[in-house]
């Protein structure tokens, strides 16, 4: 469950100026052979707005579930999965749209917890999505 200090840091933040280093990282998918990128940001960093320092952690393609898991939950996981099936659907019925399966899709994902970095590993039920862009 995402914290509520979490959630007005968002609500706070440039959302616009996020979306774009996000859909920036989306873009460059498309010559990295991968449609998923997996990026993390401190909790310092997102409430100073210091989007440069967002890592990329990962690039996967779509339906590497199991390489996914190794950075996300499966509740994480599934919702990925619905976001690619929601944007997929939303694309089909879009007319000038040539994305007929989700492997034309490219997507950031951004989770924050300083947690992340902890030395025994990853600790999933502490990791908060942030925000996602498409491409």
């Amino acid at each position: 469950m995402i914290s509520k200090e979490l959630v007005q840091i968002i609500n706070n933040i440039d959302q616009e100026e996020l979306g774009e280093v996000l859909m920036d990282i989306a873009e460059g998918l498309l010559y990295k052979d991968a449609n998923i990128a997996i990026c993390k940001i401190s909790f310092d960093d997102l409430k100073n707005e210091n989007f440069d320092n967002i890592e990329k952690l990962d690039y996967y393609e779509y339906g590497d579930w199991d390489n996914l898991s190794y950075y996300l939950s499966e509740k994480e996981l599934e919702r990925i999965k619905k976001q690619f099936d929601d944007d997929l659907q939303m694309l089909l019925e879009d007319d000038e749209s040539d994305v007929d399966s989700c492997y034309g899709i490219f997507s950031s994902f951004l989770y924050c917890n300083d947690a992340m970095n902890d030395e025994k590993g990853y600790n999933f039920e502490y990791k908060d999505f942030v925000w996602c862009a498409t491409d």
